[in-house]
């Protein structure tokens, strides 16, 4: 590899929202590889962002099954590490982080980090989640480009500049909400069936209770 074959690979991202992955599908991000960067001296790529904050059910409203962690301090990329620490069943050095794992020692628990590591490079969301334990966040920014990027002339500058700015100080916010509860989905099923094939719940129980009369008049007579 030569100076000229110099890259520069971008994540932008939540800050608790992070995992070195190249499948888009695992988190939300703005993801660039910038390339000959020693041919562009005096060069500012210039980028214009949008922000957009998602607040997430923390549990499916048909299922309950846990979907996200609602802990403000929660670090998607922080629980991988961690699981990879308890999975292997120590930490490397550097970890400083997660001090109740001891330090590793062999080369073969470092092997058994790295193989983790690229279990997660390249796999799918739900798989992650599955060897991990680990949800998204149910909270979180996510980042957009917007509009094209320009390309300044800066005299003064000595290399290559990467800027950014954000198109508003507004952020757009989406939130899920259950749209129908069970007791409404029943009540409205039951409205329709009475609407549509002329009877309701409460016909059902008359006809059992008539039923159950017709029978005992049956039997004692």
């Amino acid at each position: 590899m030569t100076d000229r074959d110099l890259l520069l690979y971008v994540y932008i991202h939540d800050r608790n929202y992070f995992l070195l992955t190249t499948n888009p599908g695992v988190f939300k991000r703005i993801y660039m590889t910038l390339t000959d960067m020693t041919t562009k001296s005096g060069m500012m790529d210039w980028y214009y962002i949008k922000a957009k904050k998602h607040i997430l059910l923390e549990e499916n409203p048909l299922t309950g099954e846990k979907k996200c962690n609602k802990d403000p301090g929660y670090s998607l990329f922080d629980c991988i590490k961690e699981s990879n620490a308890r999975q292997v069943g120590c930490r490397p050095s550097w970890d400083t982080k997660f001090g109740d794992y001891p330090n590793c020692t062999t080369l073969e628990q470092l092997r058994k980090h790295d193989e983790l590591e690229l279990f997660y490079y390249n796999e799918e969301k739900a798989e992650i989640e599955k060897k991990s334990g680990c949800l998204d966040p149910c909270q979180y920014f996510e980042y957009e480009v917007m509009g094209e990027k320009q390309a300044l002339k800066i005299q003064t500058l000595a290399g290559f500049a990467l800027g950014f700015n954000f198109v508003s100080m507004r952020y757009e916010e989406l939130e899920e909400e259950i749209l129908y509860s069970k007791a409404s989905f029943i009540a409205e099923l039951g409205g329709s069936l009475g609407l549509f094939l002329g009877f309701s719940f409460i016909s059902v129980w008359e006809l059992i209770d008539w039923l159950q009369v017709k029978l005992s008049k049956n039997v004692f007579s």
